[in-house]
């Protein structure tokens, strides 16, 4: 079973007493084994951390089952997955805020938020190894990262946090997403810059509304 991380970049309203979707990020190898025509042999699901407000709550923590892959980028490692709130209405997953990786520079530390090697809900502090972009190329193709420190599976899709704004009374700003660790160095990772992030998801959402004829609207931070 793949484990991997995301996090919210959209909500979507379809309309009075219709349930909201939340569009979350990942990375596309995170979910590449899912396939919603197995009849239940692989399912894809996504367990929330349970947070609200500020605090945590294990009673809060909602597994889903009916989330889909809505996007996958066929020049990035990413993916979008559509996730109905029907199953649980109660929660609230708001979008997080995409920034700019080049705001970011060695040897700044970032905050992972995901699941290392299955560890649920934990934050990881990384830091920034290089300032410029690099290319490197992985299973998905090639593609330009910005170096980090150490990334273990779990981490994959999650959220990079800039600290500098993540205080009380600032939105979190999310500045990439881990993705890649080298396979000759295994203290050296390498993240996708959210500048990509939010590209993708301007087409994602493009397509939707032209979809759907416009009868829908996106939300994003």
């Amino acid at each position: 079973m793949e484990i991997g991380s995301g996090f919210a970049v959209a909500t979507i309203s379809a309309g009075v007493n219709k349930p909201r979707e939340v569009i979350l990020a990942t990375n596309k190898h995170v979910v590449d084994h899912y396939n919603e025509d197995t009849e239940g042999l692989l399912k894809l699901f996504v367990v929330t951390s349970g947070a609200s407000g500020g605090v945590r709550d294990e009673s809060r923590k909602q597994e889903f089952v009916n989330a889909q892959v809505a996007h996958v980028s066929s020049r990035h490692d990413l993916a979008f997955l559509r996730l109905s709130l029907a199953e649980h209405p109660e929660v609230n997953l708001p979008p997080l805020k995409l920034g700019h990786s080049t705001l970011v520079d060695a040897p700044d530390t970032l905050l992972s938020i995901g699941a290392p090697l299955g560890t649920q809900d934990t934050v990881t502090e990384l830091q920034v190894s290089q300032n410029n972009l690099t290319e490197v190329e992985s299973e998905e193709g090639v593609d330009l990262y910005r170096q980090i420190s150490i990334t273990n599976p779990g981490m994959s899709g999650g959220a990079l946090i800039d600290p500098l704004f993540a205080g009380l009374f600032a939105r979190p700003t999310v500045v990439g997403m881990p993705t890649l660790g080298a396979q000759n160095n295994p203290t050296q990772g390498y993240m996708l810059p959210a500048e990509v992030i939010q590209e993708e998801l301007h087409l994602f959402l493009a397509k939707e509304q032209a979809r759907m004829g416009g009868r829908r609207t996106f939300i994003t931070a």
